[in-house]
């Protein structure tokens, strides 16, 4: 029981170096990729965007940066250390995270473009953007527990 509790304290701390060396990267192709497949997502659902540089465009008279947090690429990283398995092998390590990337970027794009059209159609940006990664965010914590079967100690 112990040494379950040490795993989980290491993976956690492992997370959060991860996630702060993350944030110390500017991640500026990766954010521009994120930025035209969200612009030409919002094209496509007909929303009123204007792109105004590599990373930023505008919905109406709003500006909107493409932030590092805006692609979740730290929620993602920071996931690493928690979804590791020590004994499988770098090879299904490497397909695993290669396919958990792919559908974890897909599912940021469309996190995002709710949260846009949410707001074309008068929702105020802190509720169109702040409710759909709340759900993303949470979905993802209880699938990284399902994943690991982690339960959570019981209170005394």
């Amino acid at each position: 029981m112990r040494s379950d509790f040490l795993s989980y304290v290491y993976r956690i701390f492992l997370s959060t170096i991860f996630i702060v060396l993350c944030h110390q990267l500017s991640w500026m192709y990766f954010r521009q990729i994120n930025t035209n497949v969200l612009v030409d997502l919002m094209k496509i659902f007909d929303l009123h965007v204007m792109r105004t540089s590599s990373v930023t465009f505008k919905v109406g008279n709003n500006s909107f940066l493409m932030g590092v947090s805006c692609t979740s690429i730290d929620a993602f990283i920071g996931s690493i250390p928690l979804l590791w398995k020590l004994k499988e092998s770098w090879s299904r390590q490497i397909k695993f995270f290669t396919l958990y990337f792919l559908v974890f970027a897909t599912i940021n794009q469309i996190r995002l473009l709710l949260g846009f059209i949410f707001y074309e159609f008068g929702i105020s940006w802190f509720w169109a953007h702040e409710i759909p990664s709340g759900i993303f965010l949470f979905g993802l914590f209880l699938w990284i527990l399902q994943q690991k079967r982690w339960k959570a100690a019981p209170c005394v």
